[in-house]
């Protein structure tokens, strides 16, 4: 029988080269991967992560001072509030934030990039209460608007906890208008227009409440808009009865939210209960529409 040896030992230094070789590859890919994340952490999100902050925070609280002639309220408690002069120009701090991103693009990961071309062209102004929220132009706006800012949120804190950079503190206080955002996202993916453009931004303060006695909410939530992101992107192999139990997991994760909105309501706003009914309102619709194409469908065809 042949002396096997030296070829075992050939191919025992071959396979010691290719391993070396690709602990050395990869470690010098990670290297360079994190060099770019503390690049881009350092240039691009850390400088703007808190504009976004108090631009979503500003457009909260101006849409409280503002009067909304497109939603059922006390007109005592639009002259109780109403205070003009307090009143921050969201328009130009969304415009600024674009103008700051546009300068450090390079750094951006390719879901900011689009949700920043995406905003770009259709969120450069929105005025709360001025027009119905069913208008294409403002569901258009308010959604290119918090979609960059969630995935801005997003991002800053994916690459924090990458490079192990971020105090639990800082967590909580930017995971809060993170899962505001990914509840806007999804009522707007689910066409409630006037909750999330009437209503959520007067509600801010109380959506962030229930998030804070449970935290689970927001894997929940973001794996919603990820559900509603993959259909959206993916028509071609749309499917009807995973849109269907998509709207199923929607409702629920809202009743959810609503329910420890309610638990939260110190102030007893009715906010949880204007949402209730006007997510019953639209569900209603919706089925009284099917009913009528249904009906149509038969009256046609016999």
């Amino acid at each position: 029988m042949a002396d096997l040896t030296p070829l075992l030992t050939i191919s025992g230094a071959f396979g010691a080269a290719f391993a070396g070789q690709y602990l050395g590859h990869k470690l010098t890919r990670n290297r360079d991967t994190e060099k770019q994340n503390k690049e881009s952490l350092q240039n691009l999100y850390s400088p703007l992560v808190y504009k976004i902050v108090d631009y979503i925070d500003i457009e909260c609280s101006n849409s409280i001072i503002t009067p909304n002639n497109f939603i059922d309220e006390l007109e005592i408690y639009v002259l109780d509030h109403l205070n003009i002069q307090l009143k921050e120009n969201t328009n130009d701090l969304f415009n600024n934030i674009l103008a700051d991103i546009s300068e450090k693009l390079t750094y951006a990961d390719q879901n900011l990039i689009m949700s920043f071309e995406i905003a770009k062209k259709y969120g450069k102004e929105f005025n709360y209460g001025q027009e119905k929220a069913t208008l294409v132009k403002n569901i258009y706006s308010v959604r290119s608007r918090i979609e960059l800012s969630s995935v801005f949120l997003s991002q800053y804190l994916k690459l924090n906890k990458q490079l192990k950079t971020l105090s639990k503190a800082i967590q909580d206080e930017l995971e809060e208008p993170y899962f505001y955002t990914l509840v806007v996202r999804i009522l707007l993916q689910m066409r409630l227009f006037s909750i999330a453009i009437n209503y959520s931004f007067r509600d801010k303060d109380l959506i962030v409440s229930a998030f804070g006695i449970d935290k689970y909410l927001l894997e929940k939530a973001e794996n919603l808009v990820k559900r509603h992101e993959y259909i959206l992107n993916d028509l071609d192999d749309f499917s009807s009865k995973v849109s269907e139990e998509l709207d199923v997991d929607s409702y629920a994760f809202l009743d959810e939210l609503i329910h420890k909105m309610e638990y939260m309501d110190h102030y007893e706003s009715d906010a949880p209960s204007i949402w209730r009914r006007l997510i019953e309102e639209d569900r209603n619709k919706e089925e009284k529409q099917l009913e009528d194409f249904l009906e149509n469908y038969v009256n046609k065809d016999s």
